[in-house]
Formats: structure tokens, sequence, C-alpha cells
């Protein structure tokens, strides 16, 4: 009798799709849904924030028509929220990131996890009265007037063939490669953000955002696009 419970609960989950995963092993951050951070087995998720103060002359922010960040965002200032695990402790994951067409955040003082290729993403913001601000854990990279943020990067699988991770609750992963990444159980939903940094003035031709290594999909120009993932 007992064993026949257990086989029903185990086809149970497989009807709806829910698996009881662990987050991989390693050093990481996703950006954090208007959900929370994912819930996690054997580590807390440390948050963080940057504000991005893109107030000047005629600020534009845009966003895709849906989005699922969590925190403010307007045509003249955007906060990206962080769920960080910045360390790498015994039995605080379970296994390697797997293959797949992904991006996620590179920790502070840590390796991209094994299989990803670090990238990089420079925002340079307006000068005139600039109130950007940090707070808690948040990716490496440096943080003043300007951003600069790290990510990991892998394309070593197809999209389309499903990854396991856990999906008990909402999460993002940065988009790689023109498609989202499939994951198991969950549905997904390409989204996007788009950083005014600043007006172009007689003076000055161009903002200079840059780009560099492996990153996730991005526009670089006088504007900063980045693609997103939503899961749910």
């Amino acid at each position: 009798m007992k064993l026949l419970l257990l086989l029903g609960l185990l086809s149970l989950g497989s009807v709806y799709g829910q698996v009881e995963l662990r987050w991989p092993t390693g050093a990481y951050g996703l950006p954090k849904s208007d959900s929370g951070c994912p819930a996690a087995v054997g580590f807390e998720w440390r948050e963080g924030s940057r504000l991005h103060d893109s107030r000047q002359a005629s600020p534009n922010n845009q966003w895709s028509d849906s989005l699922n960040f969590y925190g403010d965002h307007s045509e003249s200032a955007m906060e990206q929220h962080f769920c960080m695990k910045p360390y790498e402790l015994a039995g605080d994951g379970e296994g390697d990131w797997p293959a797949g067409q992904y991006c996620i955040f590179k920790a502070p003082e840590n390796d991209c996890p094994t299989g990803f290729s670090e990238g990089w993403i420079y925002w340079n913001e307006p000068d005139w009265a600039n109130q950007n601000d940090v707070h808690g854990f948040v990716p490496d990279g440096w943080y003043d007037r300007d951003t600069l943020m790290r990510y990991c990067c892998r394309a070593d699988n197809a999209a389309g063939t499903p990854i396991n991770l856990p999906n008990s609750a909402p999460f993002y992963l940065f988009r790689k490669g023109s498609s989202c990444q499939e994951v198991a159980g969950m549905t997904v939903q390409a989204q996007w953000f788009e950083w005014d940094c600043g007006d172009v003035y007689w003076f000055t031709s161009t903002i200079e955002n840059d780009s560099g290594g492996d990153t996730p999909d991005v526009v670089v120009n006088n504007d900063i696009r980045i693609h997103y993932c939503y899961y749910y």
C-alpha cells in the first residue's frame, strides 16, 4: 500500500510538471522577479539592488509589454534587484548547471560555474545630478556614476531542449541566442528592458556604452536593451 501511494504521488508530480530539484552548486546570481527570489534548499539567496538614474532632458527608458521585475521602473529611473548565491559551500546545491543557451549573473570573487564563459556590459549613464545607488549583494562589476556588470553565459545545447531546474516558483534567466531556453515544467515568456543612457547633444555624437566577452542577448548603442526569459 505504501509503495502504491508513493508511486501515485510521483505520478501526480509528473502530471503537474513540478519537480523537486535543488539549484546547482557554485556561486552566481539571478534577476529577482516580482514573486521574490525562488525557493532554495541548502542555502539562502542574498539580495541586493542597483538604482539606475536616467534623469535627463528627455528620459525614455522602455520595456516589453509584460515585465515581471521586482522593484520600480519608469522612464527616468530603474531598479535592478538581484538574487545572489555569493558563495560555494558544501551541500548548498546539487550538480552543475545543465547544458543549454542562457546566461546568469557572475558572483564577485568567483569564477563562472562550470560550462559558462564570462562577459560584461557597461552603462555610461547620465552625469548630471546622477543619483545611482547600490545596496546589498550585487553581481560582479563596479557601481559608481556608471555601471559595469559581469555575466556567465553558455551556448552548448539547443535552447529548445528542456533543462531541469527547480520549477516550483517563478524566476528569470537571460536570453542567449535569440530564443529562450526551455525549462521542464515551466512556461517561458521573452521580455526586455531598454535603459536610456543619456541625451546626445551637438558636442557628443555617441554615448560610450559597451560590452565584451560572452554576454546575454543585448543591443548596445546610445541605449542598452537586454533580453530576459521569465519562467512561471
